[in-house]
């Protein structure tokens, strides 16, 4: 399993991007934020797979 996340705000100038960003995931960067949400996503993949092997 493969989690992608892209950018697709390369139009946005990068000072309301950044901005955006503070006020959208507390105070992170946005790709600190997806990083994180990934990191999630796939432990709990994880989780219910090998939860579901018996």
């Amino acid at each position: 399993v493969t989690e992608i996340w892209t950018d697709d705000r390369r139009r946005w100038p990068t000072f309301v991007a950044n901005a955006f960003d503070r006020v959208a995931t507390s105070g992170r960067t946005f790709a600190a934020f997806q990083a994180r949400n990934i990191e999630t996503t796939l432990r709990n993949l994880k989780r219910e797979l090998e939860s579901n092997r018996a």
